[in-house]
């Protein structure tokens, strides 16, 4: 009769265990590498194809990191008011003026990714990102292997 043994399986269900459980901040230590990668490039990109720009957009761009119910991670977005991006008086619904509404950053972004009736598309966010899918994925590689060395995997 065959006999079919096993040897270390305590252990390898001990470290999908520690993986199971890893804090938040260990999480995002695996995020922000390619956060930090991410937002240069963007920058870099901003830079390059609006150079007539006040560079406002460029400057604005930030690194959340966000925890939660759905886990760990970044949003790397434009943050702020945009000089000189007034799009004139809003009013209200009594029909009065409330005074200027200046734009925000992430509107001149999206407007800048999107287009607009008199502004053509860009797709700057897009370029971007597919350009450094390769690099972020390594730098995200490396953190996570770093994380395994540290906890001893």
């Amino acid at each position: 009769m065959a006999k079919f043994s096993f040897n270390g399986v305590d252990e390898i269900s001990a470290d999908f265990e520690q993986l199971a459980t890893l804090s938040d901040d260990e999480k995002l230590s695996v995020l922000r590498p390619a956060g930090k990668l991410l937002k240069g490039k963007f920058v870099e990109k901003i830079k390059s194809k609006f150079t007539q720009r006040t560079g406002d957009l460029a400057d604005s761009i930030t690194i959340e990191e966000r925890t939660g119910d759905t886990g760990a991670y970044l949003h790397i977005t434009p943050k702020g008011k945009h000089r000189g991006s007034g799009t004139g008086k809003r009013k209200r619904k009594n029909g009065r003026s409330n005074g200027k509404y200046s734009g925000t950053n992430a509107e001149v972004g999206f407007i800048l990714e999107y287009g607009s009736p008199r502004i053509p598309a860009s797709h700057w966010m897009e370029e971007t990102n597919e350009e450094q899918a390769d690099n972020v994925a390594a730098a995200q590689q490396q953190a996570w292997d770093d994380l395994l060395t540290k906890k001893g995997l």
